[in-house]
């Protein structure tokens, strides 16, 4: 009796531990089979469900503007005045002449002048906008090319071809150069650049310090700058942007986010030389009417007034103001109006 007590306590011992250890193993394939789904293979590819998990990339708008940016090479050949002596006449070394001794010179009693030439090597960077049959133009900035007498567009795909400028004008730093190129190339699309707001995300593309195609990012800073004089032309206001530029960038492109061209990248404020995130871009809008005067016309036309205007200032003209009673009004003084 108390063997048949035994086995049936054993049986129901048996019996209890493989249900718990039955309930274990499913709860813990449960769980693991919960982790295996919260935690899928690194290497899986999920499609993004919200913006957020969208991949945070520029590489679909560079792929559309590299090729449209170029690389401008220049060659100025300089010449250097040269005064001629003879090292073995102390006249010569001392004050110079022509080696017939001292105060003597050419038939005018002038010192005979040599020259040297020498070439200056420039860089920049250029934008294609229009290609006519076999005839490329690149619009780029008025100090890239205006005092080159050898200009190389090199290409996104390494073409280099030699260029010729067809007009540049300083007051608004801008060029326009030419090519021939029976290939068809990329054609840049330009954007409305009166709709840039401070804060827009903004990408510069050139070819700082020889380094061809670099692309950095930044944001417009402000809009509306105006040069502070010295060489930058005053003809036209500014975009600020942080994005990165260095010389070699000169002419190249300031893209927005739908790969439009808003900017001409053209001078940096700086005390180093390099990028300290001040640069300054001349509006798509005033580029674009400049390079279609040059293509059309070969000069840029600007408007004129036909008046003389000034400030009616009481230093200069004491007691105008209030003869006209002009009180706090402002505006400008017309001087003179002339005959067309």
């Amino acid at each position: 009796m108390q063997f048949k007590k035994f086995l049936l306590f054993t049986v129901i011992l048996v019996f209890a531990a493989s249900t718990v250890f039955a309930m274990g193993s499913s709860e813990a394939a449960k769980t693991d089979k919960s982790v295996t789904e919260a935690q899928p293979s690194q290497d899986q590819r999920v499609v993004p469900q919200s913006a957020d998990q969208v991949y945070f990339s520029f590489s679909g708008i560079t792929k559309q503007v590299l090729p449209v940016v170029v690389e401008i090479d220049t060659v100025e050949v300089v010449k250097q005045q040269m005064m001629p002596f003879n090292f073995f006449n102390p006249f010569d070394f001392f004050f110079g002449g022509n080696g017939q001794g001292r105060g003597q010179g050419n038939k005018n009693g002038e010192a005979e002048k040599n020259y040297r030439e020498f070439e200056r090597p420039g860089l920049g960077s250029g934008i294609i906008i229009k290609q006519d049959g076999g005839k490329v133009y690149v619009l780029t900035n008025c100090h890239v090319a205006a005092k080159a007498d050898k200009i190389t567009v090199k290409l996104y795909d390494g073409q280099k071809f030699p260029a010729t400028k067809i007009g540049d004008d300083a007051r608004m730093d801008l060029a326009v150069l030419s090519f021939d190129c029976k290939d068809k190339v990329p054609v840049a699309t330009f954007g409305d650049s009166d709709a840039l707001e401070v804060g827009d995300i903004v990408l510069a593309v050139g070819t700082p310090y020889g380094y061809e195609s670099t692309v950095t990012f930044g944001i417009v800073s402000a809009l509306g700058r105006k040069s502070r004089g010295g060489d930058i032309a005053n003809f036209t206001d500014y975009i600020q942007t942080d994005a990165s530029i260095n010389p070699g960038n000169s002419g190249g492109a300031l893209i927005n986010m739908k790969g439009e061209v808003v900017g001409i990248n053209t001078w940096i404020a700086t005390q180093s030389g390099g990028s300290v995130g001040l640069g300054f871009a001349i509006p798509s809008n005033s580029a674009k009417k400049i390079a279609n005067d040059f293509m059309t016309k070969g000069k840029v036309e600007y408007a004129w007034l036909g008046v003389s205007i000034d400030s009616p200032d009481e230093n200069r003209y004491p007691g105008l103001a209030k003869d006209l009673e002009l009180g706090d009004n402002g505006g400008g003084l017309v001087l003179g109006v002339f005959k067309d």
